[in-house]
């Protein structure tokens, strides 16, 4: 994944990151940890977190601060690929989804995240997989009322655009 690759700085693997890249799902279950908190980027916390871990192996300097900025880079990358990773199953499943309780539609929206959660994350992905579920409602209900307005009979659900979706979840 891109993540390891922005481990590079210049020609060579940055020096006492061999450890963490071996370990490197240290790094891929924080990012995935805080998507779960959060499905956007909290940059100020995601710097401090990595700053934690980065500690360890190292030294204060450029070296460390170019390596989280890299990281963090990588964040605003991926997260927009995960949430509409999200809003696709999501739909794919809509008429499941609406039915069952928010635990349940959690666990079918967020179930490329698959290691066991902590139970904050949980909560979270709870709460926003009923939220997302609100405002998938509101905006299918908005494309009908639109199609019934300009006089389509015959009316296939569009699918919610990512934008209008994710502006209203946030």
């Amino acid at each position: 994944m891109a993540r390891r690759d922005s481990l590079m700085l210049g020609n060579g693997v940055v020096s006492g990151l061999t450890s963490l890249r071996r370990d490197s799902l240290i790094l891929d279950r924080l990012l995935e940890r805080q998507f779960l908190l959060s499905p956007w980027v909290r940059e100020k916390r995601l710097r401090n977190q990595l700053r934690l871990v980065l500690k360890d192996h190292l030294e204060a300097g450029p070296k460390r601060r170019s390596t989280v900025t890299k990281i963090v880079h990588d964040a605003h990358q991926v997260y927009p690929v995960w949430r509409n990773q999200m809003r696709e199953v999501m739909f794919e499943n809509w008429e499941r989804v609406q039915e069952i309780e928010p635990r349940e539609s959690a666990i079918i929206i967020y179930a490329q995240f698959k290691k066991p959660r902590f139970h904050d994350e949980q909560e979270a992905t709870i709460l926003y997989a009923e939220h997302m579920v609100e405002v998938g409602q509101y905006w299918k209900r908005k494309a009908i009322e639109r199609a019934e307005r300009s006089g389509k009979t015959n009316y296939n659900p569009v699918t919610v655009t990512n934008s209008k979706f994710w502006y209203e979840v946030k």
